[in-house]
């Protein structure tokens, strides 16, 4: 009897040690997606204008009901990394940081598979996220978690994944 004790102990550990793998095969970081910059709204059209002569293109212009703020994602020559250009709208809670630290860097964003996994495990590990975790983004089938600054040293993480 101890015998198949042990082998179904055995099989259990085996077993937990399997989905673990297959969950942490589901949760993966994939590449830098963009770079997050907050411009005030008085200063948008020269910073767009500016990004223009660098002759990075338009790809996409949304809005972020969550942050009440405008997103214009730029694309890079030769590269898959973007720009997002962010002007908060007069009621957006991103005002408050531009008034403290003006326009500037706001967020590098990396693009994951397993989104709802990684964040459960981060917060289950202590990890603090801005506005709670996982919410949309400014692009059709874009799911966002912010991890907060004082987690990273002081930058803010977007990670982002793109549905079907």
């Amino acid at each position: 009897m101890d015998l198949f004790y042990e082998m179904d102990k055995h099989d259990r550990a085996v077993d937990k040690s399997r989905k673990e793998e297959e969950e942490r095969s589901r949760m993966k970081i994939h590449r830098v997606d963009h770079v997050g910059i907050l411009c005030a709204r008085s200063k948008e059209s020269s910073s767009i204008s500016a990004w223009r002569k660098l002759e990075v293109l338009p790809t996409f212009r949304g809005f972020v009901k969550a942050y009440s703020a405008y997103c214009q994602f730029l694309a890079v020559p030769g590269d898959d990394v973007e720009i997002e250009l962010i002007v908060p709208s007069p009621e957006s809670v991103l005002n408050k940081r531009l008034e403290e630290r003006g326009s500037g860097l706001h967020h590098v964003a990396l693009r994951v598979s397993g989104l709802e996994e990684m964040v459960h495990n981060m917060a289950v590990e202590g990890v603090e996220f801005v506005g709670g975790g996982i919410q949309e983004g400014a692009r059709p089938q874009m799911k966002i978690a912010f991890i907060h600054p004082q987690e990273t040293g002081g930058v803010l993480i977007e990670l982002v994944e793109y549905g079907k």
